[in-house]
């Protein structure tokens, strides 16, 4: 059978970007200048594609998924949350392309930045910054309950679920140039770990056999560890004629931290939930 063609909401919009961006320069020094800048956004007319002649009031509560996971080094996640399933005689066919109607999703950002440019031997670039990325969800958008992670007010925003939002960062520079030609360098670098969503996936046993995995808790709750790592470099310049001679050395990641990126899903009978060796394995920090 040819498969349905997508209906298309008839005044569709594409998503819409309002950005400000503030910002001020300043040299303190002949050599030293330092910087701060503001960002605001606001995004709104989100799509979204909800079954073909279902609305928000076709969903009915079914019940609470309870349990708990335990991990080996004693970390426990506890879930109680309720799900949905829909309420109609027959399944609904293919889905229609909708703007997601009061949904908008804001940004708010500020950096530091603060410049030494070489001079006395020496030279330094830092900055530091704050990130704030959050979903505004009126009751009107609401229209899955059970998509948790996009139905919570204020919460994160975590587009795609992309490795995003973490609030704050920090990245410093700087090299120093000894005698006899040789010159230390290092870079520090340091952000917040990412928002860690653990979800359960339920059975529902309605007219289309929907398993949602529903987010448990809040995504703004759970974030994988900081991550901090230190570059450093030693170089030495050669004089052979007119040429320069630069060997150097580099050490990457000189502490040797793993920071754990990112948590896999694992799951066991008909209610689902992160497997609890990954759970030690994200408190344990490993990769």
């Amino acid at each position: 059978m040819p498969s349905m063609p997508q209906p298309v909401q008839p005044d569709h919009h594409t998503s819409a970007t309002d950005e400000v961006i503030l910002g001020i320069d300043q040299e303190i020094a002949r050599d030293l200048t330092v910087s701060v800048a503001y960002t605001h956004r606001n995004i709104r007319n989100f799509s979204f594609t909800p079954p073909i002649g279902v609305t928000a009031g076709d969903y009915s509560f079914i019940g609470h998924a309870t349990g708990t996971a335990t991990a080996s080094n004693g970390f426990v996640l506890t879930f109680d949350v309720p799900y949905y399933g829909l309420s109609l005689e027959t399944p609904p066919v293919g889905v229609e392309l909708r703007n997601r109607p009061g949904y908008r999703q804001t940004y708010d950002g500020a950096e530091l930045q603060l410049v030494k440019r070489l001079s006395h031997g020496w030279m330094l670039r830092a900055s530091a910054a704050w990130n704030d990325w959050r979903q505004h969800v009126p009751p009107e958008a609401i229209f899955d309950p059970n998509f948790r992670e996009t139905n919570l007010d204020g919460d994160v925003a975590t587009p795609g679920f992309a490795r995003t939002n973490s609030r704050w960062q920090f990245n410093v520079s700087g090299s120093y140039q000894l005698p006899w030609g040789i010159t230390v360098a290092g870079n520090f670098f340091g952000r917040e770990g990412f928002p860690q969503r653990y979800v359960v996936e339920v059975q529902t046993h309605d007219v289309a056999s929907n398993a949602p995995r529903i987010l448990i808790g809040r995504m703004r709750e759970h974030r994988l560890q900081n991550v901090y790592e230190l570059d450093l470099r030693l170089e030495k310049t050669f004089l052979l004629g007119p040429v320069h001679l630069v060997p150097s050395l580099d050490v990457f990641n000189v502490t040797n931290v793993l920071g754990t990126t990112n948590v896999n899903y694992s799951g066991f009978s008909n209610v689902l939930v992160r497997d609890a060796e990954q759970l030690a394995d994200h408190q344990r920090g490993h990769r």
